[in-house]
């Protein structure tokens, strides 16, 4: 028996790691859920594992959020203001981030962090 679960990724039990935490910048992570919530939106059905890739760019972040099971994939474009500059924190020029839904609580990781 096959038995379909439906991965919500409530607001209310959201989580981060230290190396999300540390290495981040809080207005990055807050972008990340705000993408997450609109693919929510959809009609889509949900894998429990959404993969986030950053490629940093000198003026702009590259986002591509994607799922495996059924196969889903958008592309965002950030521009980097002076202000909100996120290189002084992410050195790589690429960097892929996990949100995790076991059903009680989402977290969002670095991959390496799995």
């Amino acid at each position: 028996m096959n038995i379909k679960r439906k991965y919500t990724f409530n607001p209310l039990t959201r989580y981060i790691t230290k190396g999300i935490s540390e290495r981040i910048p809080e207005p990055i992570v807050t972008k990340l859920w705000a993408i997450l919530d609109t693919f929510l939106k959809t009609k889509l059905t949900k894998d429990y594992l959404q993969v986030f890739v950053l490629k940093m760019t000198p003026t702009k972040i590259q986002i591509r959020h994607f799922q495996e099971e059924p196969a889903y994939e958008h592309e965002v474009s950030l521009e980097i203001t002076k202000a909100d500059d996120p290189h002084s924190v992410i050195n790589e020029e690429e960097i892929k981030i996990y949100i995790i839904d076991d059903e009680d609580h989402s977290t969002m990781l670095l991959a390496e962090e799995y």
